[in-house]
């Protein structure tokens, strides 16, 4: 199918481009191996993993790629052979290459754990496992031992760039353990992560959000915002495909929290215009953190203006600037 890439369909040209990527790197990797004297079997991933035509971020067809997997993979793990093969790519029915989207290859390792009855999966980065909070962005962070998935589906939920929540769900549903080790140190310990983790005093679980927009919406003839009105918004924001971080309504007013993407920002404004009055504030942060104390609190928002904030017992959310 790269034959047929052009400019005039970006994002099929992109997936037909980018794949190629996957299947040399891998090919490379397999003849390494074999040099070193291991035996291993290269394996076209597009053969197994069926998806729709959503290029760039495709859609799997889980029931036909099980079936694939059992029938393609299993047999040569049965006969104790090593298989190489690629994550974050797959093909359609009709053999057009296709990318799986954000932590693509994450993903294609949890599925085919899934599919395959895998004891357990374990993802290789440069980190000796999960933070609390991104080092790059916050001193003395700590390591978590372990996690349940329940915490890092909310961490990812809250904008964290840990696993992502599709990686999870097929490992989680079956019970699988997923363990996040490094590369640079592979005999330190890592992460484990898992459907219940007991007894575990959790640190404080910090995100940061930068580059967001607050917008406050409110009606012109002051009428409430009541179910009917917020129907009309939330369409508005699904109609546009933009996630909302964070949500507060008062009487006559919507307040929500949203990425700062210019190609997003415009049309909705322009959209919420027509029948609200807008208010902007751009240049803000949405800070989140689970298990957090007052002490922790405090000190992460001191010296910043807290415009909006949100607390339940385990979490609480602050847009600040």
């Amino acid at each position: 199918a790269i034959d047929d890439a052009d400019g005039s369909r970006y994002d099929y040209s992109y997936d037909q481009i980018v794949c190629m990527g996957e299947l040399l790197s891998t090919r490379i990797f397999s003849f390494f191996l074999l040099q070193e004297d291991l035996a291993n079997n290269w394996l076209d991933i597009r053969d197994v993993i069926r998806t729709d035509d959503t290029f760039r971020d495709a859609r799997v067809d889980t029931v036909y790629s099980t079936e694939q997997a059992v029938q393609r993979i299993a047999p040569l793990l049965s006969g104790k052979m090593h298989v190489v093969t690629q994550g974050f790519i797959g093909a359609t029915s009709d053999n057009a290459s296709v990318t799986l989207g954000r932590e693509g290859s994450d993903y294609t390792a949890a599925l085919l754990a899934a599919m395959l009855n895998a004891e357990c999966v374990t993802i290789w980065k440069d980190v000796e496992g999960l933070q609390n909070a991104d080092p790059k962005e916050f001193p003395n962070t700590v390591k978590i031992e372990a996690i349940s998935y329940h915490e890092v589906i909310e961490m990812a939920y809250y904008g964290a760039q840990v696993i992502h929540p599709k990686t999870i769900k097929p490992l989680q549903n079956n019970s699988i353990p997923l363990y996040v080790r490094s590369f640079l140190q592979p005999g330190m310990k890592g992460t484990r992560i898992q459907n219940e983790v007991n007894s575990i005093f959790y640190p404080p679980l910090i995100v940061l959000k930068k580059d967001q927009v607050l917008l406050q919406v409110t009606t012109r003839d002051f009428s409430f915002i009541n179910e009917e009105n917020l129907r009309i918004l939330y369409g508005i924001f699904h109609a546009l495909k933009i996630k909302v971080n964070l949500i507060q309504n008062a009487a006559i007013s919507f307040v929500a929290c949203v990425d700062h993407k210019e190609d997003k920002i415009k049309p909705l404004i322009a959209e919420l215009e027509k029948d609200y009055n807008v208010l902007i504030n751009e240049g803000v942060s949405l800070l989140t953190v689970r298990h957090y104390t007052p002490e922790i609190l405090f000190d992460l928002t001191r010296n910043r203006y807290v415009l909006l904030e949100q607390k339940t017992r385990h979490t609480v959310q602050a847009v600040i600037k």
